[in-house]
């Protein structure tokens, strides 16, 4: 439980790493397990992306004799499996998200339950704890949640966009973005080498201008995210 504890494979930028929180008791609930290793990775990114309920977690016990056996096991091979069988049930759900692990990857952070309602990157709890609810039912619903996404294309002479219509009364808007990335060259000082930036802006005459009021542009991460409080 120390900073930059994470190894591989969750260091790959393209993977969604997951970190393990607590959920077997009403003190434990949410909270980063110690077991659970910590972001940043040794080139800055942020890691883990999102976590997941996996201390002491009943589930099915491989055993030569029996098929009808259970266990309790903690760790992150628990809260791995949690988040692999919500994206698959995501991908069943919307057939958007198939074939695009970046949307997928996107989705869940944003969709994602802010540790302390302190919404922020972070390298013990990423952007948060995955949210079956709020990931399945993005519609607009009588709880109030709405989810919009997008995917596209860019080059160094363009940029691709979407527009969110924002209801009164919003709490809060949350936007991540993430791409996938060809692996990098051997012996390169950094995984990221792209560089896109994330960009929000009310629709007040500047855009596409680079004047928008919300921005994030990290230059060594494929994880751009803003959070705007009442927006």
């Amino acid at each position: 439980p120390w900073d930059s504890s994470i190894g591989t494979p969750a260091v790959a930028k393209n993977a969604l790493t997951v970190g393990n929180v607590g959920d077997n008791s009403y003190q434990l609930v949410g909270q980063i397990v110690n077991g659970s290793s910590r972001g940043p990775t040794g080139d800055g990114r942020m890691k883990p992306n999102v976590v997941a309920p996996g201390f002491k977690v009943m589930s099915a016990k491989a055993d030569v004799d029996s098929t009808s056996k259970y266990t309790e096991d903690y760790g992150t091979s628990m809260s791995a499996p949690h988040v692999t069988g919500l994206a698959a049930t995501l991908m069943e759900h919307y057939p958007a998200f198939q074939f695009k692990p970046a949307l997928v990857r996107a989705h869940l952070m944003s969709t994602a339950i802010a540790h302390g309602d302190m919404p922020d990157k972070s390298d013990a709890y990423g952007t948060g704890r995955v949210s079956g609810y709020v990931a399945h039912w993005d519609h607009p619903n009588s709880v109030g949640w709405q989810t919009y996404r997008y995917w596209g294309t860019v080059s160094g002479n363009g940029f691709a966009y979407g527009d969110i219509t924002v209801p009164a009364g919003t709490k809060r808007l949350v936007v991540a973005m993430t791409w996938d990335e060809l692996p990098a060259s051997a012996g390169a000082s950094r995984a990221v080498m792209w560089n896109l930036d994330l960009w929000a802006d009310q629709l007040d005459g500047c855009a596409p201008n680079p004047c928008a009021q919300y921005r994030s542009v990290s230059t060594i991460d494929n994880v751009e995210y803003i959070v705007v409080n009442n927006p």
